[in-house]
């Protein structure tokens, strides 16, 4: 990740020494904190998302997302929402059932969540979002249905646009793609 800051530096990065240290729910973890304003927002696998004090690791707050009975044992044990995003007061997590979820950056209340895609029809979310423009951007990956990238309005959740990245025969490109059928076309948003 790229960092503006310049206090920490290749002449004095030696001096570092941990402050705090403090564990996470087990489970496979790929998740990147971020850290605003003297908290930081870290993804647990389970679905736990929590602030913490970034000055001692102290918990600020916790959100447990309740996940369907049938989503399966691997998915509640992997962290794969890779990083959250933070926009004005809210902080945006693309959790594993499909829905794409906003809290409050202070409390941890859920402010709004909208289903990007059924969790049945595709894998869950692997790429963190990120916000442009007030729109909070997610890549779904893919098995029974074709990979997306979709934008939400970051105030509303309301959904403002889907892009497939493998297209449909009628769609420009699709003639590239020979006839395979269109759930087969799999392109995934990171490759």
């Amino acid at each position: 990740r790229f960092s503006p800051l310049t206090q920490i530096n290749p002449q004095n990065v030696d001096q570092l020494r941990m402050v705090w240290a403090r564990g996470l729910r087990a489970g496979v973890q790929e998740n990147i904190p971020i850290v605003y304003r003297g908290v930081m927002y870290v993804v647990n696998p389970g679905a736990v998302v929590q602030a913490l004090d970034a000055t001692n690791g102290n918990l600020v707050w916790e959100y447990r997302r309740r996940l369907p009975d049938d989503l399966g044992n691997f998915i509640r044990s992997v962290g794969r929402a890779r990083t959250i995003a933070i926009y004005e007061d809210l902080v945006f997590y693309a959790a594993p059932d499909g829905y794409v979820v906003a809290l409050d950056a202070r409390t941890g209340q859920l402010r709004w969540e909208t289903m990007s895609q059924d969790y049945k029809l595709s894998t869950q979310h692997t790429t963190g979002p990120i916000v442009v423009r007030g729109k909070v951007i997610t890549g779904r990956s893919c098995s029974k249905e074709r990979c997306f990238i979709a934008a939400h309005d970051a105030r509303t959740g309301k959904e403002l646009w889907k892009w497939y990245t493998a297209p449909a025969p009628d769609e420009p490109g699709g003639d590239t793609w020979g006839n395979l059928p269109v759930e087969k076309r799999n392109t995934s948003p990171w490759g």
